[in-house]
């Protein structure tokens, strides 16, 4: 009788403690709206060649294009390339490694194991009169034949691209959700960037409300799935909460969990008050780590950076934009004292002999090490795009990220100076 009972007891706590759980999951249905909302618009270049596979499978491509170069346009990345991987016999693990510099995202979806239409096929030419063409697949029936000659627009500084969403065309796809495919369509807005090439984007954020604040949402417009990114933006503010960050509420604080496409729905979370929280949002305590420095038996932590600002480069020697940045932040550190700010290279899906050529090659002074010899850092700090960096104060939290670029040494005077702990 006295076991029974206590079999009892555990069940209603347990069945209290998921209730309690289930409470602080929220999941807010979201309502698709054509435009780059608040956030910073984002473009993907195509390059001028041809794609195999898109050459192989389109035909109707006018006559009188002589030279011309036909490729393709991702919406789904990862459906896209999945198909061949098993093809070629690999394993879903396999394929999760081979593509780990890609963030999944958390909310597990079945990828098709035969091709579908995740992606769309186009083809572009430059005329004898030297103006850019295309033509989109739009029903993605692999046929240009019945689809209308489009110009692009040329962006400048005054670039207003209000007009160019509302004209863009909308693009016929499949997405494939825990083995149901679903017909969707997507704007693809195509425009001719600064350096004359073909620049595509697509122009969608998702839109909810909770507590009487609008959130907007959205995928980065560069892959419709959310797999690589979900952001949010409160009340059209500038800020932006990535997946896993924190944000406040009224009084409560919540972590964005991101989307769950099969549902289309916004998962938040509520946090318990009165627990000290780490995040990688701007205004919380950064996430605790060690790392073992490169080249060197002792790990190093956060808490070694106490009392002084630490600027950490999350990085890779793989990566253009990564080591187009290098000389800016050794030129800053140069003219930086080390009794008011530390430096922390990090390099991500790299190897020690990689990372030591690149020391040496660009005279880097400040401490590096190897993402590897970390606990799933990357992870830790939801590493989605390269480089990502973080301005830490001296007690430990964060006060800006990704600083970069030509002011990158008046920024982090500015901190050192002006910024009150």
């Amino acid at each position: 009788m006295k076991s029974t009972l206590i079999i009892l007891l555990t069940l209603i706590l347990l069945n209290c403690s998921a209730k309690k759980e289930d409470l602080d999951i929220i999941h807010l249905p979201l309502k698709e709206v054509n435009g780059f909302g608040s956030f910073k618009k984002s473009f993907s270049v195509l390059p001028w060649n041809s794609s195999e596979k898109a050459a192989q499978e389109t035909k109707g491509i006018p006559k009188d294009w002589q030279e011309f170069y036909v490729n393709q346009i991702w919406l789904d990345a990862f459906q896209t390339v999945y198909p061949e991987f098993v093809k070629q016999g690999f394993s879903e693990s396999k394929f999760n490694k081979r593509y780990a510099t890609w963030t999944k995202n958390p909310h597990q979806r079945k990828l098709s194991k035969k091709p579908i239409n995740s992606y769309v096929n186009l083809v572009f030419r430059e005329n004898n009169e030297g103006i850019i063409e295309y033509i989109l697949d739009t029903n993605n029936n692999k046929d240009f034949s019945d689809e209308e000659i489009r110009t692009p627009l040329k962006v400048d500084d005054h670039f207003n691209y209000s007009l160019p969403v509302k004209k863009a065309p909308f693009v016929a796809y499949e997405l494939n959700t825990n083995n149901k495919v679903l017909n969707k369509k997507v704007k693809v807005l195509i425009l001719v960037n600064s350096k004359n090439n073909l620049a595509y984007s697509f122009p969608q954020v998702f839109e909810t409300s909770f507590l009487d604040k609008k959130i907007q949402v959205s995928h980065g417009f560069a892959n419709v799935t959310f797999d690589e990114k979900s952001s949010l933006i409160i009340d059209d503010k500038k800020e932006e909460i990535g997946l896993y960050e924190l944000i406040k509420i009224d009084s409560t604080i919540y972590k964005n969990l991101g989307i769950n496409i099969k549902n289309n729905t916004l998962i938040l979370q509520r946090l318990p008050k009165n627990k000290e929280l780490f995040s990688t949002s701007v205004g919380y305590k950064a996430i605790p780590f060690k790392i073992k420095k490169l080249n060197a038996i002792d790990s190093i932590s956060l808490l070694d950076y106490s009392g002084k600002f630490l600027y950490i480069d999350f990085w890779g020697t793989w990566c253009a934009p990564c080591l187009t940045e290098i000389p800016t932040i050794c030129d800053a550190y140069e003219k930086t004292s080390r009794k008011d700010i530390e430096f922390l290279g990090i390099a991500v899906h790299d190897t020690k002999e990689k990372l030591e050529s690149s020391i040496q090659d660009f005279s880097i002074k400040y401490p590096q090490a190897l993402e590897s010899d970390s606990k799933n850092l990357k992870k830790k700090y939801n590493i989605i795009s390269f480089p990502t960096t973080f301005l830490i104060d001296r007690k430990g939290k964060i006060v800006a990220k990704n600083l970069k670029g030509e002011k990158l040494l008046d920024s982090l005077n500015y901190y050192i100076k002006n910024y009150e702990d």
